[in-house]
């Protein structure tokens, strides 16, 4: 359950993503504000700030799951 939970997160992150990216390339090409351009790089940072820290619980909670399974495969692994 938590992990589609984190899974829809990332997905409506990196469409948000995307479309600050678009927004920001149509304003430096078109509108040349840059007040606008640096609060969208500005909330455009912090989106990727989230997605690094949903990526990273999502790989936190993936490893001790394996750990909690099998952790000799685990410690093998490494």
């Amino acid at each position: 359950m938590a992990s589609s939970s984190r899974c829809r997160v990332l997905y409506s992150l990196t469409l948000l993503m995307l479309l600050l990216v678009t927004f920001q390339t149509i304003m430096v090409h078109y509108l040349r504000s840059d007040t606008l351009i640096l609060l969208v790089w500005v909330v455009r940072t912090c989106v990727e700030s989230l997605i690094g820290y949903v990526l990273g619980l999502s790989t936190l909670y993936l490893s001790k799951a394996l750990f909690l399974t099998n952790p000799l495969g685990l410690l093998h692994s490494l």
